[in-house]
């Protein structure tokens, strides 16, 4: 006896098309899975960037950090602020600059920079 095919498509080829197809799937689920999950989380700490260019030593960032200790303690833990000090993120320029855009929500600065904004 001879052993012939059966008229029409391969088997073998059809179980690799539904493989491919049910991996991009998976794939496309899983993405949109991801996203929404990362949307819908909703951050529950307010936090407030800070940012100057005084010692930590400096009376002015104790008086800072007294601050940021008060707020957190009469928002319940709902707001924070985090301080850079020491002009980790920039001169005072810069850190008129990052409070412009947005990146930065207070700043310390003296009188001599803001002439130029």
């Amino acid at each position: 006896m001879k052993n012939e095919s059966l008229p029409g498509p391969d088997p073998d080829s059809y179980i690799i098309n539904i493989g491919k197809g049910f991996i991009r799937l998976v794939f496309i689920v899983g993405f949109y899975l991801a996203l929404l999950a990362s949307c819908s989380t909703q951050q529950d700490v307010k936090v407030l960037k800070l940012a100057h260019g005084l010692d930590i030593n400096h009376p002015v960032h104790k008086a800072m950090v007294y601050m940021a200790e008060k707020l957190a303690e009469k928002s319940s833990g709902k707001m924070q602020v985090d301080i850079y000090p020491s002009g980790q993120l920039g001169a005072e320029r810069e850190l008129i600059e990052l409070l412009q855009i947005g990146s930065l929500a207070m700043t310390k600065v003296s009188a001599s920079p803001m002439e130029s904004f």
